[in-house]
């Protein structure tokens, strides 16, 4: 996405400053959070705001607070929060999330992240992708961590992420006591390998429960399902 801003149904996303824009899986992650009532939320690597403002959407009564170690990133977050309808609800704090998780006392009902998820990829010229893109800032065990010391007892944490990273993290939680609960499998289309997966992880037990998404019909449209999904929040449906 090129442009400098996306605009939601009920907000606008500027990005023009933004390490990273508004993603699809960002929209997904967000879009497929469960949670009862309106829970205390901790989103980890803002970036633009998007998911902290969707999910301010989505639980009407919620607190949010939108941790991103960029700072124009941060700041842009900020404006957005600003000029949305739910600015008394979310805060953004410039920091790493180990920092936060360092200083912050709070605890949070929800705890989400699209984070970074290569090791040894080719990195980008762009310093300031690498630090959104790669994990050279946060190791899988450090954010396992920060997710142990920030989610209350009986909390829930959403995760995208490719494949190969998903099970990597998976890993890094269980060493925690977290346990898949839920899986979404994401595909682009029919035919195609398995893109991203969401990930809903807590220290209840239970016997994950898998669904599969595809993007795109054969036909190269938006399928039903991820039209009901973004339903609320793309001006296209």
């Amino acid at each position: 996405m090129s442009n400098t801003w996306f605009e939601f149904k009920q907000f606008t996303v500027h990005q023009d400053q933004c390490a990273f824009k508004v993603t699809t899986d960002s929209c997904l992650l967000a879009a497929s959070v469960k949670a009862p009532g309106n829970p205390r939320i901790c989103d980890i690597g803002t970036g633009t705001g998007v998911i902290a403002l969707m999910l301010a959407q989505k639980f009407q009564g919620s607190s949010i607070d939108a941790v991103e170690i960029d700072t124009l990133s941060a700041r842009q977050a900020e404006g957005n929060v600003r000029k949305s309808p739910w600015n008394d609800r979310i805060k953004v704090y410039n920091q790493s999330i180990q920092q936060f998780s360092n200083q912050n006392r709070s605890t949070f009902d929800l705890v989400i992240s699209n984070p970074p998820y290569y090791k040894d990829h080719l990195m980008s010229p762009d310093l300031r992708k690498n630090l959104a893109r790669h994990n050279f800032k946060i190791t899988r065990k450090e954010l396992a961590l920060a997710i142990n010391r920030i989610l209350k007892p009986q909390g829930q944490f959403y995760i995208i992420l490719p494949p190969f990273a998903h099970d990597e993290m998976a890993l890094e939680l269980k060493a925690y006591g977290f346990i898949l609960n839920e899986k979404l499998e994401i595909f682009t289309r029919t035919g195609k390998p398995l893109y991203r997966i969401i990930g809903c992880f807590s220290r209840k037990a239970a016997s994950p429960e898998t669904e599969r998404l595809f993007i795109y019909t054969e036909k190269d449209d938006y399928s039903v399902a991820f039209r009901t999904l973004l339903k609320d929040y793309y001006l296209a449906f």
